[in-house]
């Protein structure tokens, strides 16, 4: 399924939410492990490496996020910011 007139706030949303939940795992995570930590003297490896998976994603979803926060705030799609210098009332 393509994003389209009728479902881009779904999708944004779906951005917005998820780089939202996969900074609230970070955020959680460190405080676990601090925790443990504390409790055990010894740092949860396997737990990090998975949450450490899980952070990498924050980054293209994020980005994704982010660039179209931007064109929704001048109002563009992303096919008239791609092929700007096609359309000419964009000059």
């Amino acid at each position: 399924s393509t994003v389209g007139l009728y479902n881009y706030r779904y999708f944004y949303m779906f951005l917005v939410a998820m780089t939202f939940g996969i900074f609230s795992f970070i955020i959680t995570l460190i405080v676990y492990a601090r925790r443990y930590h504390v409790e055990y003297s010894s740092w949860p490896v396997s737990t990090l490496l998975l949450g450490l998976e899980v952070g990498v994603c924050l980054i293209p979803v994020g980005g994704m996020a982010l660039y179209h926060t931007q064109l929704s705030m001048v109002n563009l799609t992303t096919n008239e910011h791609i092929n700007v210098r096609k359309y000419k009332y964009l000059f």
